[in-house]
């Protein structure tokens, strides 16, 4: 091949690749898109991201495209919202009403709602069990036997307005129970326990370690 016919042949190529990559007005949809899309409709998550795909082709540049369908499929893994947060600590042991109501009063109200959410079910599980021994309603045992709801979600509420008001700067459960009598928890949430056997304990060493326990698997979720 002379050197004539080789720059011929790679300005056909260069020519035949930009008219690929190039969209047109009124370009067609491929088999495979099609294929794709076909496929895809029967789970209704995927289905808006590739017909988004479809419709958009023509609109953005090609980076810019690939990184919009990257971004689409990594979100949905990646970010878990209210509904995923209730479900979690539905299966951590907490009651539906209870981690419902949370989830949705601390996003609804909570200036930092995630940490509100991992506090929270960190006090009502040492509490109540998650909501599922609850005195008079008050699953997070604020004034102990003297303050009764008319129900879990009032209960809830409540909680999450204190937070509001005086715990937004507490980010875990030692700032609400102590382990051990040479310390208090600077909310003085829990300053004594009564042990299987009837002792008293000046501090929350089970309570402690039951929010605790929850904290710290709430962590790697959210």
């Amino acid at each position: 091949m002379t050197y004539a016919n080789k720059i011929h042949a790679i300005i056909f190529i260069i020519v035949c690749t930009f008219y690929v990559l190039t969209p047109e007005k009124g370009m067609k949809v491929s088999i495979e898109q099609v294929q794709a899309k076909e496929v895809t409709t029967k789970t209704g998550g995927v289905e808006k991201r590739v017909v988004q795909t479809v419709q958009t082709w023509g609109k953005e540049d090609w980076k810019k495209k690939q990184l919009h369908t990257e971004l689409a499929w990594w979100i949905p893994e990646k970010i878990c919202e209210a509904q995923c947060k209730a479900k979690h600590l539905v299966s951590l042991g907490i009651s539906e009403r209870v981690a419902y109501s949370l989830v949705y009063s601390c996003k609804n109200s909570a200036i930092d709602a995630v940490n509100c959410i991992k506090l929270g079910a960190s006090i009502v599980t040492a509490e109540s069990g998650g909501g599922k021994k609850c005195h008079k309603n008050n699953c997070f045992w604020m004034g102990a036997w003297s303050i009764w709801y008319d129900s879990v979600e009032d209960s809830v509420e409540h909680w999450v307005s204190k937070y509001n008001r005086f715990w937004l700067n507490q980010k875990n459960p030692s700032s609400f129970y102590s382990n051990s009598p040479d310390w208090k928890p600077k909310t003085r949430y829990c300053l004594s326990e009564y042990q299987p056997d009837g002792t008293h304990l000046p501090y929350c060493k089970n309570w402690y370690k039951h929010a605790w326990n929850i904290f710290n698997k709430l962590e790697k979720l959210f």
